[in-house]
């Protein structure tokens, strides 16, 4: 659900000669970010009990993404004027 709106934002964010390769970079990172999460997560699950591999996983998955989202708010770009 937030691909699009990521998308946009980075298209939006990069000068406009540059936006094919942001939107290139956003595309790797994220399909990177999914092979190493499955992998992860995967090989924890297939450590331990289904149960609580999965509760790790999920309570590993929730502190990543809260840190994501405190460092993408504290070091935002500022915006580039029209």
């Amino acid at each position: 659900m937030t691909v699009p709106a990521a998308t946009a934002a980075i298209i939006e964010s990069a000068p406009p000669g540059n936006a094919g390769v942001a939107s290139a970079t956003f595309h790797v990172a994220r399909q990177l970010g999914n092979a190493v999460g499955v992998a992860l997560f995967g090989s924890l699950t297939a450590a331990t009990d289904l149960t609580t591999g999965v509760r790790w996983s999920a309570a590993i998955a929730a502190v990543a993404m809260s840190a994501a989202a405190i460092a993408a708010r504290r070091w935002r770009p500022t915006p580039v004027p029209a």
